[in-house]
């Protein structure tokens, strides 16, 4: 090959990569790679085209991979299409145009990935974001179980899922004796239950634990204690216990009064009739 086939191809190729950065660099998407949204708040995906230049705008797209469309616009129609719970929100100026999507009442389903496409006179360029839904558990455990060989721990209504693990006194894991079982809501939460077997550990305290995988981390801890002692002990300390003693003390005083008085009365009758 002569050498001036080399240089033509090398300019060429030098050419096209001076083109390409160059269409870089006069458009680009800024966005989040990813977001945590709440169980039915709304959240607003940012999408904004920015250039340096004068730009106009053809048409833009965001959709749910791999074809699922939600808003549609083109500046040859009038109205996009869209989803229901999404709206849009759309400005333009010469050198920007920011097309953000809302999704209100986030459900479950509503978790994965969404890839904004905005195409102008300075070329094309997509970009996905990540939505990762959270709702927290509530807790619904008792806070001590008397003569039993079985502690129950339960958490219900949250997202992702999640699972119980189980710690004694020491602080060791003990989940190996436990049973988790699950429950989906019907929109899409999960209610988690375990039951501990007591068996050879002695403890009078345990540690149940909502472990969540996703994140790594415990969002939920509960502690249960077992055995009659420990029971009466943290009944007698609970604040329903504290407000039944406050009201038995005073009905004991006001029955302590009625006797004296009903006492003080008799003796004085009795020095009457003595007089």
């Amino acid at each position: 090959m002569a050498a001036s086939d080399w240089k033509t191809k090398y300019l060429c190729l030098l050419c096209f990569l001076h083109i390409a950065s160059a269409d870089k660099t006069l458009m680009r998407l800024e966005m989040n790679n990813s977001v945590i949204a709440r169980y039915n708040e709304s959240i607003l995906l940012h999408c904004r085209a920015v250039s340096e230049e004068i730009m106009k705008l053809f048409y833009f797209q965001w959709l749910r991979p791999p074809k699922t469309i939600l808003y549609n616009f083109s500046n040859r129609t009038k109205e996009p299409l869209h989803f229901p719970r999404t709206t849009l929100v759309k400005t333009m100026v010469k050198q920007e145009f920011e097309v953000s999507l809302t999704i209100n009442q986030l459900k479950p389903s509503d978790e994965g990935d969404y890839t904004c496409k905005v195409k102008t006179s300075h070329g094309m360029r997509f970009k996905n974001v990540t939505v990762e839904l959270e709702a927290p558990y509530s807790d619904s455990s008792p806070d001590c179980m008397t003569k039993v060989k079985e502690l129950t721990c339960v958490f219900s209504g949250g997202y992702p899922k999640g699972e119980i693990h189980w710690f004694d006194e020491q602080g060791n894991n003990v989940t190996n004796q436990a049973s988790n079982s699950y429950n989906e809501t019907g929109e899409g939460l999960f209610n988690i239950s375990s039951s501990y077997h007591i068996g050879n550990h002695p403890s009078h305290s345990y540690n149940c634990s909502l472990w969540i995988p996703r994140s790594a981390t415990y969002s939920a801890t509960k502690q249960i204690s077992s055995g009659w002692n420990s029971c009466t002990q943290a009944s007698i300390d609970g604040p329903s216990s504290r407000k039944g003693l406050t009201a038995a003390m005073l009905a004991l005083g006001g029955l302590l009064c009625g006797i004296l008085i009903f006492t003080a009365f008799t003796n004085k009758q009795k020095l009457r009739c003595w007089t």
